[in-house]
């Protein structure tokens, strides 16, 4: 009987030294502090062993997300719980970091190596972390408050693993649609998308046509991205002849080297038909330095907005955040860019393009996102979207105001002319075109 109670209570110390998957209490036990800081705590189910360091990669060390292995906090493994790893960061508002698993011993990190799709992800214990997809086969992941955060990570990204890897020599031949102020060139996760600007080279065949090449050694099934110059501007176009409209290539996402392992592989595209092929523009470029540019700008107004950030060509499309002024919703900053660089705006807290800054069409009845605007000549720019046609995507539309309102009537085509001057009539009330009320 002694025996039969002995091995029953080694069988239950055996359990609970051994268990798969921990609590929260297993985590306050470790001594993990949830009550100021972030404590994710994961396991890679179908990734065993994980055999590279995994690192906590995120806004809470750098705005932009750097990959510097040097700026992101390396996670542990947690002692008695065989494959999983856990991180402490300090909760600030709105933080947000992601586990990324190197690809190597050095520690060289990059975006294949990140959690796939939300629904990769199963929770274990603890507080609920936001999770939404991004770019398609990504997930964005945000920390409401300081806790515990247990979680399964099924796959990566693509369902990559590091640990598995396999690499090739891929050379891309590109015949190009004709325009003689576009050079291609090329970017992808084979250098972490942080050089935009590798120019494919002009070679000429025994037919003594023009083709552009380029030979890189990447990861089999890969993203890359062929574009009409530096930065992301310019994009490769082809005609959808069932909509009858040019459409970017690829129309979303990015484009995947074969799955060919073992051998060098080359591909070859013929873009030279410009009934099909073209790029998104054809024009002269401007030659212009680098300067210093001076923004003031007002935003709509929306409390859950991090910060306003600028990203452009000359941050490679990364947040640059901006500071706030004396005045409501009035941020500024300064940037380097060429004149002929592109800008935008979006909320910090987001790494996609979830929350930005979009404006009012009368004419669909519809929100849209502002377009890329190019930096241009004037190095001071004040910009002003703070009228009710303008708002942040993940922020309700503000009241319109009797202008809107009478712009949108105006769309709606209901012209009355009263002694020759046009009246919009909404509701009884009557309206100049000005959106004055008349008495």
């Amino acid at each position: 009987m002694k025996k039969l109670f002995s091995l029953f209570i080694a069988a239950l110390l055996s359990a609970s030294m051994f268990a798969t998957d921990p609590t929260v209490q297993d985590l306050q036990n470790a001594g993990y502090d949830g009550t100021t800081n972030v404590v994710l705590c994961i396991n890679y189910p179908n990734i065993n062993p994980v055999c590279f360091d995994v690192y906590a990669v995120g806004d809470y060390s750098d705005p932009s997300w750097s990959l510097d292995p040097a700026v992101s906090e390396k996670f542990e493994e947690l002692e008695g719980f065989s494959g999983w790893y856990v991180v402490e960061i300090p909760y600030v508002a709105d933080i947000q970091f992601k586990p990324i698993i190197a690809s190597d011993a050095a520690g060289t990190l990059s975006w294949n190596y990140q959690p796939g799709k939300p629904e990769v992800f199963t929770k274990v214990a603890g507080e609920d972390a936001s999770l939404k997809e991004e770019n398609g086969s990504e997930t964005s992941i945000k920390y409401p408050k300081a806790g515990f955060y247990v979680y399964k990570i099924a796959s990566l990204k693509n369902g990559n693993n590091p640990c598995t890897a396999q690499y090739c020599k891929y050379t891309l031949n590109m015949y190009a649609p004709d325009c003689e102020w576009v050079e291609p060139t090329i970017a992808g996760d084979w250098n972490n998308w942080t050089d935009l600007d590798v120019p494919m080279i002009a070679k000429m065949d025994k037919e003594l046509e023009v083709y552009y090449t380029i030979t890189v050694t990447a990861t089999v099934g890969g993203e890359y991205k062929v574009k009409g110059g530096k930065g992301w501007g310019n994009s490769l176009q082809k005609y959808d002849e069932a909509s009858g409209e040019w459409k970017n290539y690829p129309e979303s996402g990015n484009l995947n080297w074969p799955v060919v392992v073992g051998a060098d592989t080359t591909i070859t595209w013929d873009c030279s038909d410009e009934t099909m092929w073209r790029w998104q523009s054809c024009e002269e470029p401007i030659e212009c330095d680098s300067d210093d540019y001076t923004f003031t700008v007002t935003f709509p107004a929306c409390d859950s907005v991090k910060a306003p950030a600028i990203i452009g060509d000359f941050n490679g499309w990364s947040n640059t955040v901006m500071t706030a002024t004396a005045n409501p919703n009035e941020y500024t900053v300064t940037v380097k860019a060429l004149c002929t660089d592109k800008y935008k705006f979006r909320d910090s807290g987001y790494t996609d393009w979830a929350n930005q800054v979009q404006k009012y069409n009368f004419e669909s009845g519809k929100w849209d996102d502002l377009s890329d605007a190019k930096f241009g000549e004037d190095t001071t720019i004040t910009l002003d979207y703070s009228g009710a046609d303008y708002k942040w995507t993940l922020c309700e539309a503000p009241a319109p105001t009797a202008v809107a309102t009478v712009k949108a009537a105006k769309v709606a085509a209901k012209k009355v002319l009263v002694n020759g001057q046009m009246i919009i009539d909404i509701e009884g009330a009557k309206y100049n075109v000005l959106g004055v009320e008349m008495k």
